[in-house]
């Protein structure tokens, strides 16, 4: 009895003098498929866009259409890879890493096929400038589904690491490119282009105004014309409207989305002042 007793004294001795046990390893498998994902997305970041050269039509079908597919696929590659660690059980920091780099990535890729295509109007529509807005709006559209997933890929990431109290550059960005995804471009100035953009972008906000206002006044129609004033911040400083709609309430919550326009800023000590081609026309038909 004494001896059993004794043994038992001993392995007591013996646990409670063991070191503490070792933390548990790292989420290996996360930072493998991380590691992955990101030796992907570089393989898409070193496809880079063809210049434009020669006819239009012929380097578009025979350049810039082959790279947009193979950077396409290189995405795809990527962003599944990404979304297996997002739905894995990594921890949240690597899950919160893996939707900011994978929206990232998705919205980098979106603005180069823009401003490739851009790069590539063809000069008979350059020339027209409402056809060259027409052109443009159709190129936004083409990039809008691969943008609009990628900022709701941010907005996830973004509340994750809100659950989760994660605060690393990863969860910064998120937040970051989830509110002012066009800011993905460092090299992006504001200009009248820029401008005109923004405006094209903003369309679903500017057509709310219009259904507001449609609700008490159902036969309302008319056109708003744009005038703007960009500061050196990038700050709309003024909005100038006329036109049949410019004394309606419908003009006051048009300006108020148009002062809120998300532009880089201008070249370094300039400021830009225009007028739109392009009048905003509001049809309830349309």
């Amino acid at each position: 009895m004494r001896w059993a007793l004794g043994v038992v004294l001993v392995t007591s001795t013996a646990l409670a003098q063991a070191p503490p046990p070792s933390p548990p390893p790292p989420d290996a498998r996360g930072t493998e498929l991380v590691e992955q994902a990101r030796a992907a997305r570089a393989a898409l970041e070193r496809r880079k866009p063809p210049k434009p050269q020669g006819d239009g039509r012929k380097f578009v079908t025979k350049q810039l259409g082959p790279w947009l597919t193979e950077a396409r696929k290189l995405h795809d590659e990527a962003l599944a890879r990404y979304q297996a660690v997002a739905a894995s059980l990594a921890s949240a920091d690597l899950r919160v890493t893996a939707h900011a780099e994978a929206g990232e990535m998705s919205l980098a890729l979106s603005e180069r096929i823009y401003r490739a295509g851009e790069a590539a109007t063809p000069k008979a529509i350059a020339n027209d400038p409402e056809l060259r807005a027409a052109y443009l709006s159709a190129l936004d559209g083409a990039v809008e589904p691969m943008r609009t997933a990628a900022v709701q890929a941010l907005a996830r990431c973004a509340e994750l690491a809100t659950a989760h109290a994660v605060s690393s550059p990863a969860s910064r960005r998120c937040a970051e490119l989830r509110d002012k995804p066009m800011s993905i471009d460092p090299k992006r100035r504001a200009s009248p282009a820029e401008v005109e953009r923004a405006i094209r972008l903003a369309r679903p906000k500017l057509r709310a105004c219009y259904e507001d206002a449609l609700r008490s006044d159902p036969a309302l129609a008319g056109d708003l014309k744009v005038g703007i004033e960009v500061g050196p911040s990038g700050a709309v400083t003024q909005v100038k409207l006329s036109g049949s709609l410019s004394r309606h309430a419908v003009a006051a919550c048009v300006e108020g989305v148009l002062r809120k326009l998300p532009l880089p800023a201008p070249p370094p000590g300039k400021k830009i002042v225009m007028t739109l081609l392009q009048p905003l026309v509001f049809d309830p038909a349309k």
